[in-house]
């Protein structure tokens, strides 16, 4: 059985203290890095919809770094599904 090698990214705290925005989404763990929170508890705002994410597959979610700068100033609020 072969074993998946890490992809080495950049650090979300070096793009974002630079100024240059290299990424417009970050992954979960980057979000992680970037909110300074446990997977856990990204995972329980998300399933509540207190976070702003993108979900692309049944288990893959993205997150944009503006919405999060947004959420993080609490100028983000959920949107009502319309179903």
């Amino acid at each position: 059985m072969t074993r998946r090698r890490p992809t080495r990214r950049p650090p979300v705290d070096r793009i974002v203290q630079s100024g240059i925005v290299q990424r417009l989404l970050l992954t979960s763990t980057e979000a992680c890095i970037a909110l300074g929170m446990s997977r856990d508890q990204l995972y329980h705002l998300r399933k509540k919809g207190r976070i702003p994410f993108i979900q692309v597959s049944e288990r893959r979610y993205y997150y944009s770094l503006d919405e999060l700068h947004a959420w993080m100033r609490g100028e983000w609020r959920p949107s009502e599904v319309v179903g």
